[in-house]
């Protein structure tokens, strides 16, 4: 069920009533459980299954981890959500030497998220960071919360256990959760599925695009398109979940302001980036065993980072460059001074983040080198020209930049009547110009 269908508005209000005229702690659990079971299963009930199954032995491990910390059963959870993921992933590799019955079914949506989510639980028990759920209802609402179940913010047992046992209309902020709610759907069904239109448009033209100033505009407006896309889904989830009186973790803050790619990288999906940063990053030794190792250990944290995006060699060249990427630059702070590098360091984001988007969207490798060559040839640019379809993009991501500009300024200063201006002209617009229900980028992961 998507958040911005017909079914999901129809849906939302019948939730929220229950949920407000229902009394008791447990009670609550079990209707955003039941909820959240009904949301997940609405497209292809068998996805529930494998929720269901998955999170009741990780639960189970919980519960024993718990009263002995066990190697075997930490490992046992590791392995059982890494291999979902796996089998999910690459399993169309397999399909020439097994029967593809089952992988027609389809890749469960949310997978890589809940899989992590339910993988932290695990291991933050047995690190003692974390005690285990109350019972199944209490954990199910943690891992199956219906605002954060298919896309995130990846959250900590620590961060909505403790919540769900104080669910009460009274914690409910209801003029911040609709200030959430009309900025992300706005940036979704505005901002993101016209530059999304854009450049879907270009990459299945019936004929390649040979300017290569054509290919940065399209890449540029495919950054804004993916960051408006995921930040309005972040945004919406967290209006959503502040409905039922739940905080969710920020998940972005504004990293095309970022002066660095380190910073970059620290404000875009920052619960994946602190994931990975937690559980492999900081395992493997971070920059405790010297400056050589440490890159190593950035380069396999990129990687996987990439891999778990997708597994195609797209995604494994996209993890590979941005990693190269974080090392150079900081070889590159060690060779400048700090000041002097960070004042190009803002192009230098834009250029390199719009280079790896190539790799993020394009169809296979070929492509992503073809459309590379024109760009940094910069080939065609004496005949270069904007149409009507470049003088849309162009249009778009100009509008794209200025709101998240805007969003920036007045997200320092809220309440302010800029903010109110601002909410009443992206209401009526998201309402009158929406082009209808398209799927959220980040749900093909």
């Amino acid at each position: 069920m998507l958040f911005n269908s017909l079914e999901f508005m129809v849906f939302l209000p019948v939730v929220l009533t229950i949920w407000f005229f229902s009394k008791g702690v447990l009670l609550r659990q079990f209707i955003l459980v039941i909820s959240s079971f009904i949301f997940y299963s609405w497209g292809n009930p068998w996805h529930l299954f494998l929720l269901l199954l998955s999170g009741t032995i990780d639960y189970q491990i919980g519960k024993r981890l718990h009263l002995k910390k066990s190697l075997s059963l930490l490992l046992t959870s590791i392995f059982l959500n890494i291999g979902i993921l796996a089998f999910f992933k690459f399993g169309h590799a397999l399909t020439d030497s097994m029967s593809s019955d089952f992988l027609l079914l389809g890749i469960p949506i949310g997978v890589s998220f809940y899989t992590f989510q339910s993988m932290s639980y695990s291991l933050d028990i047995y690190r003692g960071k974390l005690k285990p759920a109350d019972n199944l209802i209490h954990f199910f609402s943690f891992l199956a919360f219906f605002p954060q179940l298919v896309a995130g913010p990846i959250c900590r047992g620590e961060e909505l256990l403790g919540q769900m046992k104080n669910l009460s209309a009274k914690q409910v902020n209801y003029e911040e959760a609709f200030r959430f709610l009309a900025i992300g759907f706005f940036q979704k069904m505005f901002l993101a599925d016209y530059l999304g239109k854009s450049v879907d448009n270009a990459y299945n033209s019936s004929f390649f695009i040979e300017s290569g100033i054509t290919w940065w505009l399209i890449h540029f407006c495919f950054g804004y398109q993916i960051y408006m896309d995921f930040f309005g889904y972040t945004n919406i989830a967290r209006g959503l979940a502040g409905l039922l009186g739940i905080t969710l973790p920020e998940n972005f803050k504004f990293p095309y302001f970022a002066n660095s790619l380190t910073n970059f990288w620290r404000s875009w999906h920052i619960t994946l980036s602190s994931w990975f940063r937690d559980y492999v990053y900081y395992p493997l030794g971070g920059d405790k065993k010297g400056i050589s190792l440490s890159y190593l250990f950035i380069f396999i944290t990129f990687l996987l980072s990439g891999i778990w995006h997708g597994s195609t060699f797209n995604f494994v060249i996209w993890g590979v460059f941005c990693g190269l990427m974080i090392i150079g630059e900081r070889i590159l702070l060690k060779l400048y001074r700090k000041k002097e590098f960070l004042f190009f360091g803002h192009f230098l984001v834009i250029f390199t983040i719009t280079i790896s988007w190539v790799f993020f969207r394009s169809p296979d490798l070929h492509f992503s080198f073809k459309v590379l060559e024109r760009m940094l040839s910069l080939n065609g640019l004496s005949r270069f020209h904007l149409n009507r379809a470049d003088q849309f993009m162009l249009f778009f991501l100009l509008l794209s930049v200025s709101f998240d500009f805007f969003h920036f300024k007045i997200n320092q200063k809220k309440g302010t009547i800029k903010e109110l201006i601002l909410l009443n002209c992206i209401i009526p617009i998201t309402v009158f110009f929406r082009l209808g229900e398209k799927m959220f980028v980040y749900f093909r992961f």
